[in-house]
C-alpha cells in the first residue's frame, strides 16, 4: 500500500469524491496504478450512488464501513425501500465486495423502468465555496442522487458530467477541472422541490428507521386531502389530474423529458398499497405532491391501536404468522383482517386454511371422491386450471383443496422447478451438441431465456458444460498525432490526384480516417486539401 499522505474522508462527500482526492494526493501515479492500490486491479469504475470496493476504500482512508456506506453512497434511501432487512444486508454486501455488476440488478435498479444516465454531478456555488477555502471541491453524495438536479442549499441547477463509456470513464478528476459538463435544465422551483425532497428523504434516511415509505402514511395523507373516500375507495382520477399538473414543469425538462413510462402516474395506487419494490424516485413524486417537507409524514404518524398486535417498524412483517392466526380464530371476518394487517384476503383465507380455521364461504358441490381425485393430480403436478376443467370446479375451489394439504403447494413448486431444471439443461445441452463451435455469446442469443434461468439458479451445472470463455482482446489506443504524420506522409507519396476528402480517403485504404476523424488529424486533411485545390487549379 502507497506510503504517500492519505486524505481524511469528510462526511456528505461521496466515496468517488474521496478516490479522486487520494489520486489527486498521489501525483505521480496514473489512474492505473491507483487502481491497483486501492482496489488491486487496473480496470474499475466506481458508481456515483451505490459503489463497490468499499471494504478496500475503509482500509486506506481509515473510515468505518458504516461511516462510508451511511454519508459516502445512497444505500440509506435505497434501504428504506425495502422493509425486508436481509435484502439490505444482501446490497451492503454487495457494495463491500468486488462483484460491481451484480449492483443493478439487487438494488433493483435495472426493473425500475426509468431511465438511466450515469453522470456526476455538483453545484457551482459549493465549488466556489471550497475555493475560496482553499480547498479541492468535492462531489456531494446528495447532488449523485438519481432524480436531483438542483443544489438545495444555493438553489441553482447543478453541472452534470456524464459518466462512463462517451464521458468520465477511468479519469478521477475534481468538479470543474476540464471536464465537459453536458446541457444544463432551466431552474424552475418545481424541479428545485423534488431535488429537495429527494435529499430530505436522504437526510431522513440516515437519522431514523421511521420511514414515510407506508401503506398507513400514504393512506392517512391522502385521506386528509381528499383523495380517499370514506369507504377507504382511491379516487384515482382525481389524483392523476392533479399530479400531472404539479408536476407537469419536470416532464418538460431535458432530464426528465423521456420519462414517458411514468408521466401517466399508473404506479401510484400499487405504491400506494404497497404491492410491490418501487424506487424511491417513485415515492419523492408522490410524497413531494403531499407534502412540503416528509418530516411531516414521520412526525405526523398514528399509533396503532392498542387492541391488534403491532410492532415499531409498521410494515408488512409487523404481523407475525402466530398472531395473524389468532386474529383469525377470533371471528372476524377476513376483510375487517386484511384491512388491519395489511395482507391480502386471498393469502389470509389460505393460512386459515392450513391451520383448519373455519372461514364464511358458499356451498360448493365438491363430493369426497372429487376432493380426492382433485388432490391426486394436484400431488402429480397437473396445473390448476387443467384440475379445474376436468372436473367442472372453480380454479379458486381446485386451490383451497390443494392449501388443506400442508406442505402440499411446497411440494408442487419443487417438481415446476425440478421439471423446468430438466428441460432447459436438456436444451442448453443439445444446442451445444449440434453446435459445437459456438461460443457462450452465440448460446445465449440463441436461448437466453433458458440460459438467464440457468445462469440464476443452477451455475454450477451451466460452468460445467458452457464452452470455455473467449481470451479478452486488447485493442490499443490511438496516439493521433503520431497517427496524423503517418497518414501525411502515405499521401504526400501517394495520392496524386483527389477530387475530395473521401477520394482521397478511398486511395490510402478507405478506412475514414479523413472524414470521420477529421478534427483530430489536421496535417493529414491540410495535405489533402492542397491535392484537392492544385487539381482544381489545373483543371480550371
Amino acid at each position: 500500500m502507497t506510503s504517500g499522505f492519505v486524505p481524511a474522508y469528510t462526511r456528505e462527500e461521496s466515496v468517488y469524491s474521496w478516490i479522486v482526492r487520494f489520486s489527486i494526493s498521489q501525483p505521480y501515479l496514473s489512474w492505473r496504478s491507483i487502481n491497483r492500490e486501492l482496489f488491486e486491479q487496473e480496470y474499475v469504475r466506481i458508481h456515483p450512488v451505490l459503489p463497490c470496493h468499499l471494504d478496500q476504500i475503509s482500509g486506506v482512508s481509515g473510515s468505518s464501513i458504516e461511516e462510508l456506506i451511511t454519508h459516502g453512497t445512497g444505500f440509506p434511501l435505497f434501504r428504506s425501500m425495502e422493509h425486508n432487512p436481509q435484502w439490505a444486508e444482501k446490497l451492503k454486501a454487495v457494495m463491500r465486495s468486488n462483484d460491481g455488476p451484480r449492483i443493478a440488478a439487487i438494488s433493483n435498479i435495472s426493473s425500475s423502468r426509468l431511465p438511466f444516465i450515469s453522470s456526476l454531478k455538483f453545484c457551482a456555488g459549493c465549488m466556489e465555496e471550497s475555493s475560496a477555502k482553499d480547498e479541492i471541491p468535492l462531489w456531494y453524495t446528495k447532488h449523485q442522487l438519481y432524480g436531483v438536479h438542483t443544489c438545495t442549499d444555493h438553489n441553482q441547477i447543478l453541472n452534470c458530467c456524464r459518466a462512463g463509456e462517451g464521458g468520465i470513464n477511468h479519469v478521477y478528476a475534481p468538479p470543474g477541472h476540464g471536464l465537459s459538463t453536458m446541457g444544463k435544465d432551466i431552474y424552475s422551483e418545481t424541479l428545485n422541490h423534488l431535488s429537495r425532497t429527494i435529499v430530505s428523504l436522504f437526510e431522513l434516511a440516515k437519522q431514523t428507521n421511521a420511514l414515510p415509505f407506508t401503506t398507513q402514511n400514504y393512506e392517512r395523507m391522502l385521506t386528509q386531502q381528499g383523495y380517499i373516500t370514506p369507504c377507504g375507495h382511491l379516487r384515482w382520477k382525481k389524483l392523476q389530474q392533479d399530479l400531472i399538473v404539479f408536476w407537469s414543469d419536470i416532464f418538460k425538462t431535458k432530464s426528465f423529458s423521456s420519462f414517458s413510462a411514468i408521466q401517466d402516474f399508473h404506479f401510484i395506487p400499487n405504491l400506494v398499497h404497497n404491492r410491490q419494490h418501487f424506487h424511491y424516485f417513485k415515492h419523492a413524486l408522490l410524497i413531494g405532491f403531499l407534502c412540503e417537507n416528509p418530516k411531516e409524514i414521520v412526525e405526523h404518524s398514528e399509533i396503532p391501536s392498542s387492541e391488534y398486535p403491532t410492532n415499531s417498524n409498521t410494515s408488512d412483517s409487523s404481523y407475525s404468522e402466530q398472531q395473524l392466526v389468532t386474529l383469525l380464530a377470533s371471528g372476524k371476518s377476513l376483510r375487517k383482517i386484511a384491512s388491519i394487517t395489511n395482507r391480502s384476503v386471498g393469502y389470509l383465507k389460505q393460512l386459515a386454511l392450513r391451520n383448519s380455521i373455519p372461514t364464511g364461504s358458499r356451498i360448493k358441490f365438491i363430493t369426497p371422491e372429487i376432493s380426492r381425485s382433485i388432490w391426486r393430480e394436484a400431488f402429480v403436478g397437473k396445473h390448476r386450471a387443467d384440475i379445474a376443467k376436468k372436473h367442472n370446479v372453480s380454479v379458486g375451489a381446485v386451490e383451497q383443496i390443494i392449501q388443506r394439504h400442508p406442505r402440499l403447494s411446497q411440494w408442487r413448486k419443487h417438481l415446476r422447478r425440478a421439471n423446468r431444471l430438466m428441460r432447459y439443461r436438456e436444451c442448453i445441452s443439445t444446442y451445444i451438441s449440434r453446435h459445437e463451435a459456438a461460443t457462450r455469446k452465440q448460446i445465449r442469443s440463441a436461448h437466453g431465456k433458458e440460459y438467464i434461468w440457468l445462469y440464476k439458479n443452477d451455475r454450477q451445472w451451466l460452468e460445467e458444460h458452457l464452452p470455455a470463455r473467449s481470451p479478452r482482446k486488447h485493442y490499443p489506443s490511438i496516439h493521433w498525432p503520431t497517427k496524423d504524420r503517418e497518414l501525411e506522409k502515405i499521401i504526400k507519396a501517394q495520392v496524386k490526384s483527389g477530387k475530395s476528402l473521401s477520394d482521397i480517403d478511398r486511395q490510402i485504404g478507405g478506412h475514414h480516417w479523413l472524414t470521420k476523424y477529421r478534427r483530430r488529424l489536421p496535417l493529414s486533411v491540410a495535405a489533402a486539401n492542397d491535392i484537392i485545390e492544385n487539381g482544381e487549379s489545373k483543371n480550371g
